[in-house]
């Protein structure tokens, strides 16, 4: 049976001149998790209209998408931001049944943080993408700032990702084996980093490293959550190293900017020989 993650953030809307830009990584997350033989549903609030087409190829490989509020889209006119749409409340979030629950927020008050500790009591699977709830509004701009409840809510989460930069601003050192210690002693059970060379995952006590093999340009700032979609996607069919292996494959051709939904099992299995334990 597929692994049916829920992923739940909304979009950005970004205007410059004559250009339009959506902005989510819960796109490609949902991708990964497809090409990854998983089911991926998409919780979300959006304007109809703007979801037609940011959510354009999802649709066309009929995954599912549930927007409970269309009033609006969040949208940022020349770095200022103009509308916001509403969070996603509690209620939608638990009427879904899934494997996961994967939080790809794009601003912090996508999402109320009170759902970690209730999918926590309610023995859930939780994964978090750390890089929204670092997205604070300020004088109707974007701020990066330090998500300061992330303490509180580890010890809910299965699955944390975040990248270098992430590491410094919250924690203030880019020594990502010091920060993963630190998440899974706080209660998180596996801690995914991606890095200029390679991506790691702390579990139990053990780091797990796979390299890179790349052609093209590298967007590391990307790829931490077609990783972990990846990998929570086979962790129900493959051993966690292996499953590791096959999420590093999908990061390396998602870098290399390939069509994840269009790729052979033999071109995954040849991209796995081809990555090493580093």
């Amino acid at each position: 049976m597929a692994t049916k993650i829920l992923f739940i953030g909304n979009v950005i809307k970004k205007i410059e001149k004559d250009n339009i830009i959506y902005v989510s990584n819960i796109i490609d997350a949902a991708l990964a998790t497809y090409a990854s033989n998983g089911k991926p549903i998409i919780l979300t609030n959006i304007k109809k209209e703007d979801a037609n087409i940011v959510f354009k190829k999802l649709i066309d490989l009929d995954i599912e998408i549930i927007i409970n509020d269309d009033s609006k889209t969040t949208t940022i006119i020349n770095d200022k931001i103009c509308e916001i749409a509403n969070p996603i409340s509690i209620d939608n979030i638990l009427e879904i049944d899934a494997n996961y629950y994967y939080f790809i927020p794009t601003l912090n008050n996508d999402v109320d943080e009170s759902i970690f500790q209730i999918l926590g009591s309610k023995n859930k699977k939780i994964a978090l993408s750390l890089t929204g709830f670092m997205n604070y509004i300020k004088n109707d701009q974007i701020s990066i700032e330090k998500y300061s409840s992330l303490n509180e809510i580890l010890k809910y989460l299965d699955h944390i990702v975040l990248d270098k930069d992430q590491c410094f601003i919250q924690e203030f050192t880019h020594d990502e084996d010091h920060v993963a210690k630190r998440y899974a002693k706080l209660g998180c059970k596996e801690v995914l980093i991606p890095y200029y060379e390679a991506l790691f995952n702390y579990r139990d006590n053990f780091f797990y490293r796979c390299k890179y093999v790349l052609d093209g340009e590298i967007l590391i700032n990307r790829i931490g959550d077609v990783a972990l979609a990846s990998y929570i996607s086979q962790t129900d069919i493959l051993i966690k190293e292996e499953a590791l292996f096959y999420a590093t494959a999908l990061a390396c051709f998602y870098m290399d900017k390939n069509d994840l939904t269009k790729l052979s099992k033999e071109e995954i299995n040849f991209k796995m020989i081809e990555i090493g334990i580093v």
